[in-house]
């Protein structure tokens, strides 16, 4: 689902996403599929959002 976002807005030169730090597994894929970390916010003790960044669409 996430390549067909990209195919269908491939025009936008970049992309964001966020999810939960407990999150591995997104985590992991999102780094596989070429996005990377550019901020992070503490919601609570138990949670931190990690907000991901993918440039140059190809």
């Amino acid at each position: 689902m996430l390549r067909e976002v990209e195919q269908m807005f491939k025009e936008y030169r970049r992309f964001e996403l966020f999810t939960g730090h407990k999150s591995k597994k997104n985590l992991y894929l999102y780094g596989k599929k070429g996005y990377k970390i550019f901020k992070s916010q503490v919601i609570n003790e138990k949670l931190t959002m990690m907000y991901l960044e993918k440039k140059e669409i190809s």
